[in-house]
């Protein structure tokens, strides 16, 4: 119920334990708020790519959040869709495990997703304003 399993017993080398997760493409939504949408492929979260435009050479972090807030705000493009229909417009990226690219629901372009634990030195989103298709964005 809160999340953990636990495994009670004398381990001796040698012993393993396996975890299967299932691996599926799903969304969900910010709690409370149904049109605000983060993609999942199992449990691990994917983040769209924003670049290092305008940001820091070499990865170099701005030494604080006053900083930060000077640095240009890049165009996230907006996501259009049913919200029930998502995974249905994420294509898999060929040789890049975990990695998807939607494929007719941003505006004005597309977006990678790849895990969040593989975007470094760059500007990333992971949750999403997803627009109605039969809405104005």
């Amino acid at each position: 119920a809160d999340g953990y399993a636990t495994i009670r017993r004398e381990w001796r080398d040698g012993d393993t334990v396996t975890v299967d997760l299932p691996m599926t493409l799903h969304t969900e939504s910010l709690p409370g708020v149904p049109n605000i949408m983060a993609f999942l492929d199992g449990p691990i979260v994917l983040a769209g790519e924003f670049g290092a435009a305008d940001l820091p050479p070499n990865g170099q972090q701005a030494r604080d959040q006053k900083d930060f807030v000077k640095l240009p705000v890049p165009a996230e493009p907006m996501l259009v869709g049913d919200v029930n229909d998502l995974v249905a417009h994420l294509e898999p990226v060929a040789g890049e495990p975990l990695t998807f690219v939607t494929k007719g629901l941003g505006h004005p372009t597309d977006v990678t997703l790849k895990p969040f634990f593989r975007i470094h030195h760059q500007r990333y989103g992971i949750y999403w304003n997803i627009q109605h298709a039969n809405s104005s964005p």
